[in-house]
């Protein structure tokens, strides 16, 4: 197969399955990268590593070790991106126009490039400029998988190896050092840090929309129109007791242990004793009972 164009490239060159088999079930006798990269804490003293193998990938025959030391900040994505482009200039120099596998564990990397991203231009470059067939596989990192795991080995190796090269900071390792140094303390009014214990953003995604996510953040600092309290924090006109026990001001702690809602307590959270943290360790939950509680 000759040089293809952009389009057909990206057309027929990211496959998941090679002859409606993985890769690790073809009778593979050529040589093909495994590309991986590196870096400590995933901001700073980064490399990048590929690995040319030949024969069974399970069993794999290692021919060759390539390593480039990287910046002293980086990211996990750019030593990835310099692992793919080491396994794509060997390729091209030895001129390959049999089939070829390139092995990353990066699915973002390769997304990128099948979304055509605009950093990858040289990545994309090259791959037009390959002969014969050239499959780009994703494989699932720490599993085992021997390619893999010897070109992260090597990429390690060459991290930890001597003085990092001075190169202009990148986009994305900025990006990672400024998320992994700014970060926002821990709360310290106690009634908040009591909500916000458990705060996981995994949680926090499940919440599907803008209205849903705006009621948790009120009912979780307090100042949700809903509760009577906080009705009469603003217009001391108001109420402030339970409308629903009457027996005090209808606070964030009130309203998850108001003795009038116990049983929708007990059905939605199977248990009536509740903390401010649940706030945060069950939104969804939260949620459904302040549809249930709120506008009686």
């Amino acid at each position: 197969m000759g040089k293809l164009s952009l389009d057909t490239f990206l057309d027929t060159f990211l496959f998941s399955c090679y002859n409606n088999r993985t890769p690790w079930d073809a009778p593979a006798q050529n040589k093909d990268p495994d590309a991986d990269g590196s870096c400590k804490d995933g901001t700073d003293n980064g490399g990048a590593a590929a690995v040319i193998t030949t024969g069974s990938a399970r069993n794999p025959i290692e021919l060759e070790v390539l390593k480039r030391k990287g910046a002293k900040y980086t990211c996990s994505y750019d030593e990835e991106k310099n692992a793919m482009n080491l396994a794509l200039d060997w390729t091209l120099e030895h001129n390959r126009s049999s089939d070829t596998i390139i092995c990353s564990d990066s699915l973002s990397l390769i997304t990128s490039i099948e979304n055509r991203q605009s950093n990858l231009r040289e990545i994309i470059d090259k791959l037009q400029q390959l002969k014969g067939r050239t499959i780009i596989q994703w494989v699932s990192s720490h599993s085992n998988i021997p390619g893999n795991e010897l070109a992260d080995k090597y990429a390690k190796e060459i991290a930890q190896d001597g003085e990092p090269p001075v190169t202009p900071l990148s986009y994305n390792a900025a990006r990672a050092l400024i998320k992994g140094e700014i970060r926002d303390q821990a709360p310290s009014h106690p009634t908040i840090s009591k909500t916000y214990e458990h705060l996981s953003f995994k949680e926090d995604r499940k919440i599907g929309s803008r209205r849903d996510a705006a009621l948790l953040a009120q009912l979780r600092s307090g100042h949700c129109k809903e509760l009577a309290a906080y009705r009469h924090r603003i217009d001391n006109s108001k109420d402030e007791k339970c409308p629903k026990c009457q027996f005090e001001a209808e606070t964030q702690q009130h309203w998850i242990s108001c003795p009038a809602t116990i049983l929708k307590r007990q059905r939605i959270f199977e248990d009536e004793n509740l903390s401010l943290g649940v706030m945060t360790k069950q939104p969804e939950l939260v949620l459904a009972y302040a549809k249930e509680t709120f506008h009686q």
